[in-house]
């Protein structure tokens, strides 16, 4: 948008600038300040950008622009439907996405709603059966019943979530908040918050975590993209070798990534003595791509990624 309206408008530049103001004061005294902020007003942030007054900026100010030699980056993380759920941290988030995206689908019409409602029905029982607890058929249509007995004391059209949720608990939960209850609070959320994931188009520029692990990979000799599914067997010496250190510790950080790369051998050592070297068998394989843009969110490096997730835990 603003490419096409010929730069940056008024309104953003001053609320930049006074964004530079705050950040000013709270690293004033020497201390690291973290901002969270649209990636589109990150650069105007960075060291280098011209300070600028509080609010009520002077016009001169709003034509600050960065030097040239200031780099940043931009990732591009698909969305899941589980980020996009409130309970994953996302402050514009929605509850139950995939429970949204069937009503979207319904559009408005009742008794479309009300097959959404059926079909939602049916897998939660499947998952619940999975989870090593009884349900079937009967269980599955006496929720569809409940939930439509209660839209109709209520007077809707249509049973929506509120009615799904409680016609789930009281036909499934059975009074137990825990064990059965629990079960039943994972299959509805596997169900109504949902695992569909998008990707970015096609002519995006790639940036973020994806491409610099492909081009650590690349500059450490190890399996990548352009070698997929080709399993190799390293033994890596980290203690005597800068080049097998950063190996170990690249594929240490993807595995507390989750990222599927990596997996470690047993060594044995001489006279039952704590190994000095490590074995991985290690290959790249479609899993190992999508993990990476689902760790991206962590950070866009593997330090940065690896570094978030073990303080979120």
């Amino acid at each position: 948008e603003a490419a096409a309206s010929g730069g940056v408008p008024e309104l953003d530049l001053r609320r930049e600038s006074w964004m530079r103001s705050r950040l000013a004061a709270a690293t004033a005294d020497g201390k690291r300040a973290a901002v969270v902020v649209g990636a589109f007003h990150a650069p105007a942030l960075l060291d280098g950008a011209l300070p600028g007054p509080a609010l009520l900026a002077p016009a001169e100010d709003s034509g600050a622009r960065l030097p040239s030699a200031t780099t940043w980056t931009t990732s591009l993380i698909p969305y899941t439907y589980a980020l996009l759920d409130e309970r994953s941290g996302y402050p514009a988030g929605i509850r139950d996405p995939e429970w949204q995206h069937l009503v979207l689908g319904a559009a408005g019409d009742p008794s479309a709603l009300t097959d959404a409602l059926t079909g939602a029905a049916v897998r939660i029982c499947a998952e619940l059966r999975t989870l090593g607890h009884p349900a079937g058929p009967a269980d599955a249509r006496e929720i569809t019943r409940l939930a439509g007995d209660l839209a109709r004391l209520r007077g809707l059209p249509a049973a929506g979530r509120g009615e799904l949720v409680e016609a789930v608990q009281t036909v499934l939960a059975q009074g137990e908040p825990y064990g059965r209850g629990r079960a039943v609070a994972r299959a509805m959320e596997r169900v109504l918050v949902g695992t569909r994931a998008g990707l970015p188009a096609p002519d995006a520029p790639r940036s973020g975590l994806a491409p610099a692990v492909e081009a650590e990979l690349a500059e450490l000799g190890l399996p990548g993209p352009a070698d997929p599914g080709t399993a190799r067997d390293l033994r890596l010496d980290p203690l005597r070798s800068a080049l097998d250190a950063r190996r170990e510790v690249l594929l240490r950080r993807l595995t507390v990534c989750g990222v599927p790369y990596a997996e470690p051998k047993e060594v044995g050592a001489a006279g039952g003595g704590e190994a000095l070297t490590s074995r991985w068998e290690v290959r790249w394989t479609p899993a190992t791509a999508a993990m990476l843009h689902a760790a991206g969110a962590r950070g866009v490096t593997s330090a940065q990624a690896a570094e978030g997730l073990l303080r979120a835990r």
